[in-house]
Formats: C-alpha cells, structure tokens, sequence
C-alpha cells in the first residue's frame, strides 16, 4: 500500500512538472470557458451594429431614390408650364413698359455692358461704342426718331443729365483746327459746366474734352457716318475719339440724311437746359458757334433764329464767309445768297469774332451767362 502511494505520488508530481513544462502555444489554447462565452458575446454585438448600419445606409439610398425619381417627374410638367408661359406672353400685344431686346443689327465695335433697353415700339436702345485706341462711349441708336411716341427725356434720363445744363451747340465743324481757338471753347464750356454738342466727327474740341473731362455728345444720322476703326487712314465721316456719348439717327431701312437729325437735336437741347420734366422751375442758356462745312447746317442756324438763341460767327469756312460777307454789306447784298442766308445774317443775336482762343472763350461765357 504504502509503495502503490508513493507511485501514484510521484506520477501527479511529474505530471504537473509536465504541465508546467508545456510551450506558450499549448498554454494559449486552453481558457477558461468564460472567457470564451465573453468573445463569442462580443462578436455577436458588433455582427448585430454592422447589420444596423447596412439597413440604415439603405434605408437612406432608397429615401433619395425616392426623391430623385420626384423631381424628375416634376420637371417636366414645370418646362410645360414655362412653355406655355412663354406662349402666352409672345401672343400678348406690347405694353408702354420697356421690353429687352434679343437681336439687334449692331458694328462689331458695338457692345452692351448690360441687357439692351428698347422700348416696347422699338425706337430706340443703348449700347456702348468701343472706340479703338480711345476712350468708349455711351451709344443712343434711334431708329424712329420722328415718331410721336418718342420720349426724348428718356434718353437724357438714362445718360443721367437730369439738372438743367448750358448748352454750347457747334454746328457744321467737319474740320480739325490746328491753332489753340477750341481750347478757349473748351475753357469756357469748363467754367460754365456746359455740354457740347456736335456732330459726332471731327471739329478739334474732342482733344480738349479729353483733357477737362467735359461731356461732348455727337448727334448725326447713322447712314452718314463711320465707326471707328483700327485703320490709320482719315475719314471726314469717322466718329472720333473725345466723345462721351453718342446719337446715331435712322437703321437701314429708314437712311437719313445730313439736315435730318436737326429737329431731334433742338428737342434734345430743349431738355438739357430745362432738365427733368417738372423737377426744376429755372432754365439754362445755349449759344451756338457757326462752323459750316456739313450740308445743311443753314437750316441748323435758322432754328436757332426761330428759337432767339444767340450765334456766335467764326471765320473759318464757306457758310461763315458768306454770313459775314452779307453783314458787312446788306443792303447791297440781299438776296444775294438766298432768302435763308438773308434771315440769318439781318439777325441781331450774332456775335463775330476772329481767329482768338481768347476772344471766343470770353464771348461763348457771356451768351452762358448774361440775358441780353
């Protein structure tokens, strides 16, 4: 008994030695139980929050679907909708309110730095005019400048002269003076915060303008003139750089001649100097300066007769020669030149002068100015 208990000793001895002795491997199999159960738990949960969040993201991807599949639907009843705006408003006939304009036969030169303004007859838009190597211009093209419905004040509004402003008018020009006689018309348009009006070409104030940043406006019948080009070659009917605006009478189908625009430009001047209708209870002066050399520009001057506004004479072309010649000597020489040239030179509101920058300057400030 007693050697059976000291065999069966000795082998639990060497069997926990033995198992003392078993590799890392072998010891890492065996756990306990609860150990497990505490994995397998584990796992279970994050099997369950991955199948939560598949059903969610689908979910969501259904919900989108559905949206997306409403507003596909609902597309194309609003395009039918517009369609049938559309139709109803090109059936409409056109109201008083300004409309805008999609096509309009312009130069290349011409652009709109925004939408064309028309009115809802089609008589007139804006644009502004690239002038190359110079300084842009605002751009009045009128296509129906005789017509009733034609609101003058309107074009002024929009080129923002809403105060009554002098007015020194040049008519004729067509000449580029090389002495220093338009810097005295400039300095008195500067001292008198006057607008010059022209015909669009070349007089020789536009350099001066330039410099005292005065507003000089060019009106002229469209079919007379031409663009500004990138050419060096001369044209007497170029529109020349120094002009801030523009105002282009009459489209291809309605040409207009030299003479044509001189009703608009008195009805223009009209409400420059009177400013925005009923807003001001005073008026300024205008004075015109005969250069001659545009055809037609007698009857300019006889409107400014009509209207007793004063003239100023400068010897510088064929009309003034004739003017000054018949003043000189009227008696002997009326009728001379015709009936027209009788009115103009038996009028008592002309000032001569003679080639002084000074001399003009001087006699421009007190037609501006004075009430005589």
């Amino acid at each position: 008994m007693d050697e059976n208990n000291s065999n069966n000793n000795e082998n639990n001895s060497e069997s926990l030695n033995d198992s003392k002795n078993l590799p890392k491997e072998k010891e890492e199999e065996v756990k306990n139980p609860n150990e497990e159960n505490n994995e397998n738990n584990e796992k279970n949960e994050n099997n369950e929050k991955n199948e939560n969040n598949e059903n969610n993201e689908n979910n969501e991807n259904n919900e989108n679907n559905e949206k997306n599949s409403q507003k596909n639907s609902e597309e194309p009843e609003k395009n039918e909708n517009e369609d049938k705006k559309s139709k109803n408003i090109s059936s409409r006939k056109p109201s008083n309110s300004k409309i805008v304009i999609e096509s309009i036969n312009k130069p290349k030169n011409i652009f709109d730095t925004e939408v064309s303004k028309i009115t809802s007859k089609g008589l007139f838009s804006f644009h502004d005019l690239i002038v190359p190597g110079g300084k842009n211009a605002k751009l009045c093209l009128i296509n129906e400048p005789f017509n009733k419905n034609l609101r003058i004040t309107e074009i002024a509004d929009h080129f923002q002269f809403y105060e009554p402003m002098p007015v020194i008018c040049i008519i004729g020009g067509n000449t580029n003076r090389k002495t220093k006689l338009m810097a005295g018309l400039s300095r008195a348009a500067l001292n008198c915060r006057a607008i010059i009006i022209d015909s669009g070409i070349q007089t020789g104030i536009e350099k001066f303008c330039l410099r005292k940043n005065l507003n000089l406006i060019g009106i002229a019948p469209e079919n007379q003139i031409e663009y500004p080009k990138n050419q060096s070659e001369f044209s007497n009917k170029l529109l020349t750089n120094g002009h801030t605006h523009f105002i282009l009478l009459g489209k291809d189908d309605k040409k207009l001649m030299w003479g044509d625009e001189i009703k608009f430009k008195i009805n223009f001047i009209e409400r420059l100097i009177k400013g925005k209708k009923g807003a001001f209870d005073y008026q300024c002066k205008v004075v015109g300066i005969i250069l001659g050399n545009i055809p037609n520009c007698l009857d300019e001057c006889l409107k400014f007769v009509e209207k007793n506004w004063p003239l100023v004479l400068i010897e510088d072309s064929d009309l003034s020669q004739e003017i000054k010649e018949l003043r000189d000597d009227y008696e002997n020489n009326k009728g001379k030149f015709g009936e027209k040239m009788d009115l103009i030179a038996n009028y008592k509101k002309i000032i001569e002068i003679d080639d002084d920058s000074e001399n003009l300057a001087s006699s421009v400030h007190i037609c501006l100015t004075l009430s005589f």
